[in-house]
């Protein structure tokens, strides 16, 4: 494993097709370093997301609970 990791990060390439490609332009450098930050700021502050996710999956588990009272009611008849 330590092997293949050297070959890869410190190795030359051989094949001409990887030799040839370039590295990240700015629009991709700034979609990383957005999607960095958010995810930084998602760690430090995650009450907006879960808050966010919560009123979902409330009104999830409501129709499921929902949706089995109602096939324990048809079931009961």
């Amino acid at each position: 494993m330590l092997w293949l990791t050297k070959r890869i990060i410190f190795g030359q390439a051989k094949n001409e097709n990887v030799k040839n490609l370039k590295d990240a332009n700015k629009l991709e450098s700034f979609m990383l370093l957005t999607l960095a930050i958010l995810i930084i700021f998602f760690g430090f502050y995650p009450s907006p997301m879960i808050d966010t996710l919560s009123i979902s999956v409330d009104n999830l588990i409501l129709n499921y609970e929902q949706s089995l009272n109602e096939i324990n009611l048809v079931k009961n008849d």
